[in-house]
């Protein structure tokens, strides 16, 4: 059974009103770290956004609705609980809703937890994709964008990574994401739609799940608890603000033509070792570190080349220096509204 939480419909006026009801997107993964910040943007500049989330994941379901609860407030957001694999509850949308555009969020997520999951990963980002396409073909929606990841890659030789770069992914969960962004190449030629992809690098800031580094860096940093760095902390991570991720992909998105993937990322990089004195420098903690072996699924560098996404208008703004201190800041805040007797 679905459950919904919507503001007052909304039955007229903003981008491209046709037939007396204001054009609609569906944002599928809409109470995740990224999908959430992608559905206030889309309504701050005016769309009509149906949101789709199953909350389901390894982390409190309260984390989710914490991350999408401005967004209920708006009169022009509706929030559906379900899964997407549903096709019955895909259909219901796209009967309900003049849905135009679709940004595809909704997925397993993280390298290392896939590899105990490989069935679970492939029902949900590679079967889950295939049923979202064959509704959006039944209901004649037009545009899809797929977040796929720099996981798709592996371990690329050349640097920056380029789109046009050997795709070998190196774990269950990058292999679900190729698999899913093939799907929508063959949809996308055999029934016409405009399947679009953005490849997204290393997204961190306010909002980003409690299960990912640079989070559980920071938490333990401020519980006096050592790091755990695989391998000597060398690697090195393209990491990007969560407001130039969204950027990329509404750049992406809102292009009149794109082509079938384009990569989303700070076109920078930095070792673990630098993120670390970065992170020391905005808590003013000098962690202790314990530096172990190396997971064999790691890679050594991911570094985007983003010259295709700034073809679109894309520039990232976001310094890590900067972006770390606004993401510390949020965890700050976030501790003392959840913690009795401190008041902020």
């Amino acid at each position: 059974m679905r459950e919904e939480r919507s503001g007052k419909r909304d039955e007229g006026g903003g981008p491209k009103a046709r037939r007396g009801k204001r054009r609609g997107v569906l944002v599928t993964g809409a109470s995740g770290f990224i999908g959430s910040h992608l559905v206030g943007v889309l309504l701050e500049r005016g769309w009509r956004v149906v949101g789709l989330d199953a909350f389901t994941s390894d982390y409190e379901a309260t984390f989710k609705w914490n991350a999408i609860e401005e967004s209920l407030q708006h009169d022009c957001f509706r929030l559906v609980k379900g899964d997407v694999r549903d096709a019955e509850l895909l259909r219901s949308i796209f009967a309900e809703e003049h849905i135009s555009d679709v940004y595809h969020l909704a997925g397993k997520v993280g390298v290392r937890e896939s590899l105990d999951a490989e069935a679970e990963y492939y029902q949900v980002n590679v079967h889950g994709t295939e049923t979202l396409l064959q509704e959006i073909v039944f209901a004649g929606v037009n545009r899809i964008l797929f977040t796929s990841s720099s996981s798709v890659y592996g371990r690329s030789l050349s640097l920056p990574i380029k789109e046009n770069a050997l795709l070998a992914p190196i774990n269950p969960y990058g292999e679900s994401k190729l698999k899913a962004e093939l799907l929508c190449n063959t949809f996308g030629q055999k029934h016409g739609i405009d399947a679009r992809v953005v490849r997204l690098f290393t997204a961190y800031g306010p909002g980003a799940r409690p299960d990912m580094g640079i989070s559980t860096f920071v938490q333990r940093m401020e519980e006096g608890i050592p790091l755990t760095i695989l391998g000597d902390g060398k690697a090195q991570r393209d990491f990007t603000y969560i407001a130039d991720i969204v950027q990329g992909i509404l750049c992406v998105g809102m292009a009149s033509k794109a082509p079938h993937a384009v990569n989303v990322g700070s076109g920078r990089t930095i070792s673990i070792n630098g993120l670390i004195e970065i992170l020391s420098q905005a808590t003013g903690i000098t962690p202790l570190i314990e530096y172990v072996e190396a997971h064999p699924f790691d890679v050594a560098t991911t570094h985007a080349e983003i010259t295709a996404a700034a073809s679109f208008g894309y520039r990232p703004k976001v310094m890590i220096s900067e972006g770390i201190s606004r993401y510390v800041s949020w965890v700050r805040r976030q501790m003392k509204e959840s913690t009795p007797g401190m008041a902020a």
